[in-house]
């Protein structure tokens, strides 16, 4: 599955030991990273691929551990995170292609990521609202009530974890969050009493503007923090494991919706076929004929 590589002599170094065993794993480092872009735009690869390869391989080299090692399980843990972190099954897999033709390119497609997209446990598990109401008071429970407001920011306003950055001081002093993508804009309207509970919390952290979820030296919250504090929650909530993630609290507030949204769209036919029917009573061209 991994993207097509232009191959360089010294990639073998990178694969074996001295003794010429192949290692059980090896430390990623930045200099291979860009020899592997080199490598790309030297072949006439187009510079868009070339960016949307380095934002892959970047995101994943953040994700690494201090050490950067990658090994056998590195790329399934990651893409279960991506998946945990609200992206697509399409996307993930466009990320882990370009990371696969890295590892491709420096000799290690052992460590390729070769499953096929299956539907993880995270993506089967339906998160109900009552389960969600859980989550809530279990957050209270510990006092945490930035927890709290994570979980209700996803669940009732429909932000994706990549959104929160967008949650800023500003934003919720107008009630909308505007979101940008590559293709597509997007703004969302803050629920009145979601929008209280921010102002309270961003007046009493001290946020004037910026992010309005932030760590205790002043930093946005990375989306891997936000789903792992999540996580927990969830298991102290005694939900089921891979119910509670921020995927599985945007798919509620999508569905919760979609269901609002059947049964308004539902009232709207049955209420105007009732004004055509009274109407048609009054003055239908066959109106008092048998």
């Amino acid at each position: 599955m991994g993207a097509q590589s232009p191959r360089t002599r010294d990639e073998a170094p990178a694969a074996r030991q001295a003794g010429g065993g192949r290692r059980a794993s090896f430390c990623l480092t930045e200099k291979q990273i860009q020899r592997f872009l080199d490598a790309h735009a030297e072949s006439g690869c187009a510079g868009d691929t070339i960016r949307q390869y380095r934002s892959a391989i970047l995101q994943f080299y953040e994700f690494l551990p201090e050490s950067k090692q990658v090994s056998r399980d590195t790329l399934s843990q990651w893409n279960t995170l991506l998946l945990e972190q609200g992206y697509s099954s399409s996307t993930a897999c466009t990320r882990l292609s370009a990371v696969n033709g890295l590892l491709d390119f420096l000799g290690r497609r052992d460590l390729q990521w070769r499953t096929k997209l299956e539907r993880t446990q995270a993506d089967a598990a339906e998160l109900t609202r009552e389960e969600y109401i859980r989550l809530l008071q279990e957050a209270k429970r510990q006092e945490n009530i930035t927890l709290y407001l994570l979980v209700k920011t996803i669940a009732s306003a429909g932000l994706s974890v990549q959104s929160l950055n967008g949650l800023t001081r500003e934003a919720v002093d107008c009630g909308e969050v505007r979101t940008e993508r590559k293709l597509y804009s997007q703004t969302v309207a803050l629920p009145a009493g979601l929008r209280r509970e921010l102002l309270d919390y961003a007046m009493r952290e001290g946020v004037r503007s910026g992010p309005v979820f932030r760590t205790a030296a002043g930093e946005p919250l990375r989306r891997t923090a936000v789903t792992c504090m999540i996580s927990r929650l969830g298991e102290a909530a005694g939900l089921e494991p891979g119910k509670a993630n921020p995927r599985s609290l945007k798919r509620l507030y999508q569905s919760t919706f979609a269901e609002y949204q059947r049964q308004a769209d539902e009232w709207m036919r049955t209420t105007y076929a009732r004004l055509l029917a009274e109407e048609d009573q009054e003055a239908g061209w066959l109106a008092g004929r048998g």
